[in-house]
């Protein structure tokens, strides 16, 4: 499809279909209207309304000025008046005799039409030509499809078609689409390549299992935000179990975020089943091999083999029968994370293997051990109860949970509202505590916006006064999932749609794992520059290992020659290392890189020479290099720490705000040379 036919394809969705009398394979609608009539009461307009939010309100409101300058469009009216029906039928034939998925979508663009079709007229591609449409005020086209304007109405449809407008369906929600599910996976199998063929249709099983029924989704602004519904009217699947909610009911009343679902992990196993193995003998196939079921059953499990392990993939899947939660509580100094899995004799051998590795005994049946998490630095506690295996990093939640007593969930306001709300066949529970998650996320939304260097103080004040607002303002949220009417319904309300859900819970979870993994990796980079590098340069220098001007007395040594990958003076690569692991190998270490500098003799420094040849020997410059050396450490990339290091030969580790890039080799003497007294702070941890 050309460039200036894209637009059009984005804004209904790119579900193109011809209108026909049967149901359509897919359809959706979007009523501005209705939107606009809802968002008065929305949380969103009193926030839009909020004066912290008056920056951001001018930066709107010059940015659509300049728009409607620039291009002549009224954006703001386009939004409150727009309108969009499309749909997905079935297969046609197309220019070239091939099948081809037909269209048919449009969209009500309101008195803007006209001045929108006439700038994409003027920004059209070479290819893109005038066409004749009945009815139409104007038209263009290509191979692909034709847009044509009837009034304030675009239609787009593939080339071939005549496009003509229909009538919009009656709005009963803000936003709707539904589908068929097996239809559209009939429809999309035949435009495949022949390549993708194979792998489709062996999964089709799977697929088929999946997704059944006739799928629909609703999307509705509320008070509270947005309210969503999924319908499913196929039969609910044998794998899906009522979820215990006992279970829910063992979390504090402060759990700020909380879900579960529930799995017969045999019935589950036989879905999965033949799409994997399926996998490995395509993965045989196209190795130049040939794989029978049985021999893809025996290489499946002998992954497990090579970890000691005698349990099955079957054993472990089918053992997955129960209630599996997630939950972030609050913590210090970070919320928590907390998972429950279903407990199973695959499972016990599984957890066993990773304690073992951890150098970490098996705990006694309603005991727990405490391990942490390589690289992270986090403590987890692995309790063993009666029904699950639980891992937490709440070390409250740790010392309840094995009393098997309720902790308030299901009566707090959350909780409550999400157990009202589900049906009692229920496979998935959830609920957020709005108010105490973006209470949480206060501190971590300030420290992210030190870094947005886009934003003005005023707009970084704004954004904290807004989220503080939002925070009194909102309203719990809940998911939940069961049988109704004899469909699957799951339904669930939040500040966002279920896209952002993830995200959101990431925003919870991830800012303590990450400040964790840069604390833990800080204090590691000072200790290996402490602790490792710098009695390896004591030594290394004490020993005239590089002896330049032959007074016996050493010069300090560059990282690869105190580590041995380099010769120095008589020694050769190899025969000499004080330095061990990554640092020895020039790696980077716990999200750390390293390099020593040495002074030049006239001014500047000396880093590491290119190659492995040894440092050339400069007589005029040993004098210095017996006495300065600076060492310094800093994050291999964003996310691995905040904070650069800085060693000299009076055993001082000093620390600054890591700059994004490799310190200077004067950085920590404020850019001055080797004299200058150093300009960043003691490292105080």
């Amino acid at each position: 499809m050309r460039p200036f036919l894209r637009p059009f394809a984005i804004a209904t969705c790119s579900l193109v279909a011809f209108a026909g009398e049967a149901a359509p394979l897919v359809d959706l609608r979007i009523d501005g209207p209705r939107l606009a009539e809802h968002w008065p009461a929305s949380i969103y307009a009193k926030l839009w309304n909020d004066p912290a939010f008056a920056p951001f309100r001018k930066q709107w409101d010059d940015g659509m000025a300049a728009a409607k300058t620039t291009s002549g469009v009224d954006i703001t009216s386009v939004i409150s008046v727009l309108r969009i029906y499309a749909r997905l039928d079935s297969l046609v034939a197309g220019p070239d005799g091939k099948p081809k998925l037909g269209g048919f979508a449009q969209a009500d663009l309101g008195a803007q039409a006209a001045t929108l079709f006439a700038l994409a007229t003027k920004n059209a591609a070479a290819r893109v030509k005038p066409v004749t449409v009945a009815g139409a005020d104007a038209a263009l086209g290509d191979a692909d499809a034709v847009v044509a304007r009837f009034g304030s109405t675009l239609v787009i449809a593939p080339t071939g078609t005549t496009p003509a407008p229909v009538p919009f369906p009656a709005a009963t929600d803000d936003i709707s689409a539904s589908g068929d599910a097996l239809g559209v996976i009939d429809a999309v199998r035949p435009l495949l390549p022949p390549e993708q063929r194979a792998e489709f249709e062996s999964n089709l099983a799977l697929m088929r299992s999946w997704y059944q029924g006739r799928i629909s989704y609703r999307a509705n602004l509320v008070p509270e935000g947005v309210l969503e519904t999924f319908a499913n009217t196929a039969p609910r699947q044998p794998w899906m179990l009522p979820v215990d909610r006992a279970l829910l009911d063992r979390l504090p009343a402060t759990a700020l975020i909380a879900g579960a679902t529930a799995l017969d992990g045999a019935e589950y196993w036989k879905l999965l089943r033949p799409a994997i193995l399926n996998a490995m003998r395509r993965q045989a196939t196209a190795a130049g091999g040939e794989m029978t079921e049985e021999q893809a059953q025996l290489a499946m499990d002998s992954g497990l083999k090579s970890f000691g392990l005698t349990c099955t993939v079957k054993e472990l899947i089918s053992g997955l029968t129960g209630t599996m939660l997630l939950a972030i509580t609050p913590s210090m100094p970070f919320p928590a994370a907390t998972i429950a899995v279903p407990r199973s004799p695959a499972l016990d051998q599984v957890i066993g293997m990773l304690l073992g590795q951890m150098k970490t005994a098996l705990p006694a049946e309603g005991a727990a051990a405490s391990v942490i998490i390589p690289n992270i630095g986090i403590a987890v506690q692995v309790l063993r109860a009666p029904k699950h295996w639980v891992l937490t990093s709440d070390p409250v939640l740790a010392t309840t949970w094995i009393g098997a007593k309720p902790g308030g969930w299901s009566t707090a306001p959350a909780g409550a509202l999400a157990l009202a709300k589900a049906p009692t066949d229920a496979f998935v529970i959830g609920a957020s505590d709005t108010p105490a998650v973006l209470r949480n996320l206060l501190p971590y939304l300030g420290m992210g916006l030190t870094f947005a260097k886009d934003l003005t103080p005023e707009q970084r004040n704004a954004i904290v006064q807004l989220t503080t607002r939002l925070a009194a303002i909102a309203g719990t949220g809940y998911v939940v999932g069961g049988t109704r009417d004899g469909a699957q319904i799951t339904e669930m309300r939040g500040l966002v749609g279920f896209a952002a859900m993830p995200a959101i819970i990431a925003a919870i979870a991830i800012p303590s794992l990450l400040e964790s993994r840069n604390s833990a990796n800080e204090a590691a980079a000072a200790a290996s520059l402490k602790s490792g590098l710098f009695p390896a340069e004591i030594l290394f220098q004490s020993g005239a290992y590089h002896d330049a001007d032959g007074d016996n007395v050493g010069e300090f040594g560059l990282l690869s020659e105190i580590s041995g990958r380099r010769g120095a003076g008589q020694i050769k690569p190899g025969e000499l290392s004080f330095v061990a692991g990554p640092l020895a190998r020039g790696d980077e270490a716990n999200g750390y890189r390293f390099a020593v500098w040495l002074p030049d003799g006239a001014g500047g420094a000396v880093g590491e020479p290119a190659g492995g040849d040894p440092r050339p020997a400069k007589p005029a410059a040993a004098n210095a290099q017996e006495r300065r050396f600076v060492i310094y450490a800093w994050p291999s990339a964003a996310g691995q720490g905040a904070t650069m290091f800085a060693l000299t030969p009076d055993g001082e580790v000093r620390s600054a705000p890591w700059t994004g890039e490799a310190p200077a080799w004067n950085a920590l003497f404020g850019g001055q040379g080797w004299e200058a007294a150093p300009t960043w702070p003691k490292y105080a941890k």
